[in-house]
């Protein structure tokens, strides 16, 4: 009888195993299926947020009292604003580049005499 009870626990060990390794293969088919769901779900969130984002922009690019478009006019007006500065300077510079040959003209004249 102590055989019988000997085989008796080998047989219950292997099937006592098994059952382990199925219950881990079990573990690992859920976790995988849970990781696919929520990499769908977040997924479908990004998807959404990037339709909502694209709608917002799209809401202010025709807005003209929106803010982006107050900021695209400002920078176009600090634009316009910068290219008369320079162009003023250069201006200037070209008027006081032209008054500076006139007088170095002047001078060699002088000098040439």
């Amino acid at each position: 009888m102590n055989i019988e009870h000997k085989q008796a626990a080998e047989v219950a060990a292997k099937v006592s195993q098994a059952a382990a390794q199925v219950s881990a293969k079990a573990a690992s088919v859920a976790a995988k299926e849970e990781g696919k769901a929520l990499k769908d779900k977040v997924a479908d969130k990004v998807g959404d947020i990037k339709d909502n984002l694209q709608d917002k922009i799209g809401e202010q690019l025709n807005d003209p009292d929106s803010a982006l478009n107050q900021v695209k006019e400002k920078a176009g007006n600090v634009g316009d604003k910068v290219k008369g500065v320079a162009g003023n300077v250069l201006d200037k510079g070209g008027d006081l580049l032209d008054g500076l040959a006139d007088k170095v003209h002047g001078l060699a004249d002088k000098l040439g005499k």
